[in-house]
């Protein structure tokens, strides 16, 4: 009778693991770094504008065996400055991102490949100064949203993991604002020749307990914007965060 006891508890034991690998993996992350950003805008100057910033970033992940779930949101206020002296820029951004990836295909040495597509919502207001002081009609801005194609790349080595993500715009709704009296307040859908956005993102997490994980990120972004504002935009950041792990890991 114990002998069978022992035979159901170790097959439960089994059921039980089984059921947890079928069980989505939920996790929530808080995370801050540094940006290195450029800027160059026709309305602005001629000069290309950089500087660097803090980005504050949220974002919450739901992986399953065959798809990847993951909602973030970022902010941050960028000052940047023109190689021209007394020429700055205060540029506020925040966006809403969405991506969903299905599994493609499963490599040796615990590689797995994904495809899927990111929704992108993306604001930004620019205050044009002259030595820090604003003018007249010094406010630009857009806010754009996009759909992208992507591929997500998945490995681990022992507890750490590691992925590696690429995306690209093919699909663009852009509003503007206006600027002064010669360019009035436009929505326009754009294709690639009038509208580009390029990004990778390379990530590690490192398990630290049961219910958390570090992780660290770096994201290269290019945006490329040729309305009646013609705009260009590159971005190199670094963000660390703490994860929690709502399901133990």
């Amino acid at each position: 009778m114990n002998k069978i006891g022992l035979l159901l508890f170790l097959q439960l034991g089994l059921w039980t693991t089984s059921f947890s690998q079928i069980l989505a993996t939920k996790q929530i992350g808080l995370g801050t770094g540094l940006s290195f950003n450029s800027l160059k805008s026709d309305l602005i100057s001629p000069y290309t504008h950089k500087g660097n910033s803090v980005p504050l970033q949220l974002y919450f992940r739901l992986g399953r065996e065959v798809s990847r779930h993951h909602v973030q949101l970022q902010y941050a206020e960028y000052n940047l400055s023109s190689s021209s002296g007394g020429l700055s820029t205060s540029d506020q951004r925040g966006y809403l991102q969405y991506a969903y990836h299905r599994k493609l295909k499963n490599f040796k040495n615990n590689v797995t490949l994904f495809g899927g597509a990111v929704f992108l919502g993306n604001g930004s207001l620019r205050d044009n100064l002259i030595n820090n002081k604003a003018t007249g009609n010094n406010q630009t801005g857009e806010l754009t949203f996009s759909l992208s194609p992507s591929l997500l790349l998945e490995w681990s080595v022992k507890r750490s993991y590691f992925s590696f993500q690429g995306w690209f715009s093919v699909l663009n709704l852009t509003v503007q604002p206006g600027y002064a009296l010669s360019y009035p307040e436009q929505t326009n859908w754009l294709s690639l020749g009038s509208y580009a956005e390029v990004n990778s993102r390379l990530s590690y997490s490192k398990y630290v307990s049961n219910r958390f994980d570090f992780r660290i990120d770096y994201q290269f972004s290019f945006t490329r914007l040729s309305n009646y504002e013609s705009i260009g935009y590159v971005s190199n950041q670094v963000v660390t965060s703490l994860v929690y792990k709502i399901n133990k890991g």
